[in-house]
C-alpha cells in the first residue's frame, strides 16, 4: 500500500484523459505539490510524500507540508502573489538530506506548482 492509500483516495470516478493526467501526477519520480491561493495543498504526488512525509497531503497548510523546507513555503506564497515563478534551493531540517532544487510556477485560477 502506497502512503497515498493510507492518507486519502483520489477516488476511482475519474476517467477519460482526467484519470490518465492524475495517475500521471501521481507517480512522476519528482515531488510535486499543488497548493491553491489560500496556501493550503490541493494535491502532492506520492513523490513529495516520500519527501516531506504525511503532512503533505491534501488540505494540509503548506507551511505545516513543508515543514523541513520553510524557504520553499516561502517561495511559493510569492510566486502567488506576483504571478513570477520563482527559483531556488534549501538543504531540508533532517539529518541524511541534501539540498533540494525547485521551481513555483504560478497555475492560474488554482493557486502555484511546486
Amino acid at each position: 500500500m502506497s502512503k497515498r492509500d493510507a492518507t486519502e483516495s483520489t477516488g476511482s470516478s475519474q476517467s477519460g484523459d482526467d484519470g490518465l493526467a492524475l495517475a500521471t501526477l501521481e507517480r512522476l519520480p519528482d515531488a510535486l505539490i499543488i497548493s491553491d491561493t489560500t496556501g493550503h495543498v490541493r494535491f502532492a504526488n506520492d513523490a513529495a510524500i516520500d519527501l516531506f512525509g504525511l503532512q503533505a497531503t491534501a488540505g494540509a497548510s503548506l507551511d505545516d507540508a513543508l515543514r523541513i523546507c520553510p524557504r520553499l513555503a516561502e517561495m511559493i506564497r510569492q510566486t502567488s502573489q506576483s504571478g513570477t515563478p520563482q527559483s531556488g534551493c534549501e538543504t531540508p531540517r533532517t539529518l541524511g538530506m541534501r539540498r533540494l532544487l525547485a521551481r513555483s510556477v504560478s497555475v492560474p485560477g488554482t493557486g502555484c506548482c511546486l
